[in-house]
C-alpha cells in the first residue's frame, strides 16, 4: 500500500450487524478536508475533497471555469496548511476576472457555477477510434486500480487514458474532483485533449460533460449512466459517450462512429 493511499483514509471504530448478531470491529473511512482555492490573493472557493493531489485540484478547477488557459500565466503555486490551503498566482499582466464570485463553498459532488468559461468548438471532426474489447479492458484497470475505493467504498475514480492504456488515475470523494485533478494534470504537463479518452466511474451530468468539453477530449467512458441534459450537451459538443460499462456490455450513447469492431 502507497503512502499516498493510507494519507487518503482514517480507520474508525463502527459496529456490524447482521440477522443475529452485532459485531464491533473497524472501518477503513475516507478523508474529508475543505481545501481553499486562491487566485492572485482571491478566494476562489473551498472544495470538499480527499486531500489528495490539491494543487492538480485547484488548478483543474479554475481552468475548467475559464479562470486559466495556458500554463506560462503562472508565476507560482504555493500549498500550505497541511494541503488545505492552494494560491495560484499569475503574472501581472494577467488581471483577475472581475465578475467571479468570491468566496463559495463547493460540495465534492457539486457543480462549480462560476459560469465564466464558453463552451469551446465542437469536437465532431476528431478522428479518434477505440475498439469494444479496448473499451471492456480500460473500464477494468480503473475498476481494479480504484486502490482507495476497494479499502473504503466512499470514493470516485477517473482516469486519463489512451486506446492502449491508462496514463494516469486518480481519486477523490467527488467524481468532479477527479476529473478537475486530471484536468490540472493535464495543465501542468501540457497534455492536448484531441488524442485522449477520459473514464469515470461516476454519473455523467451536464457539468461533467462541460468539464471534458473544455479538455478538448472526444470520448468518455463511465461505468454509470447519464442524465438527459447531458445527452443533449454531449451531442451538441461531439463527444462519444460509451457508458454502462459492465459484465462486458455497454451503452453507445453519442457519437458512436468512433467505437469500430
Amino acid at each position: 500500500m502507497t503512502a499516498l493511499a493510507v494519507s487518503a483514509f482514517l480507520t474508525f471504530p463502527v459496529q456490524v450487524q447482521d440477522g443475529r448478531d452485532r459485531i464491533e470491529t473497524s472501518a477503513k473511512i475516507v478523508r474529508e478536508i475543505p481545501l481553499e482555492v486562491f487566485l492572485d490573493g482571491r478566494r476562489m472557493g473551498t472544495i470538499a475533497c480527499s486531500g489528495l493531489h490539491p494543487e492538480e485540484l485547484a488548478l483543474g478547477f479554475l481552468r475548467a471555469e475559464g479562470l486559466l488557459e495556458d500554463r506560462r500565466e503562472l508565476t507560482r503555486i504555493e500549498t500550505d496548511a497541511g494541503g488545505r490551503v492552494v494560491r495560484v498566482h499569475r503574472r501581472r499582466e494577467t488581471a483577475a476576472p472581475a465578475v467571479a464570485p468570491e468566496g463559495q463553498t463547493i460540495g465534492s459532488s457539486g457543480a462549480r457555477g462560476l459560469g465564466l468559461a464558453a463552451s469551446p468548438a465542437p469536437l465532431h471532426d476528431i478522428d479518434l477510434a477505440v475498439t469494444p474489447a479496448q473499451v471492456l479492458a480500460l473500464m477494468d484497470v480503473l475498476l481494479n486500480g480504484s486502490a482507495i475505493h476497494n479499502l473504503t467504498h466512499g470514493t470516485h475514480c477517473s482516469a486519463l487514458a489512451t486506446p492502449e492504456g491508462i496514463a494516469v488515475l486518480r481519486e477523490d470523494i467527488g467524481r468532479h474532483n477527479t476529473l478537475d485533478m486530471l484536468g490540472g494534470y493535464m495543465f501542468l504537463n501540457d497534455i492536448p485533449g484531441r488524442g485522449r479518452i477520459l473514464l469515470t466511474t461516476g454519473r455523467v451530468s451536464a457539468e461533467i460533460v462541460q468539464k471534458v468539453w473544455r479538455l478538448g477530449v472526444p470520448i468518455l467512458i463511465s461505468h454509470s449512466a447519464p442524465t438527459s441534459r447531458a445527452l443533449e450537451l454531449l451531442a451538441e459538443a461531439g463527444i462519444t459517450l460509451i457508458g454502462f460499462v459492465r459484465g462486458g456490455r455497454m451503452n453507445l450513447y453519442t457519437e458512436g462512429k468512433r467505437v469500430i469492431r
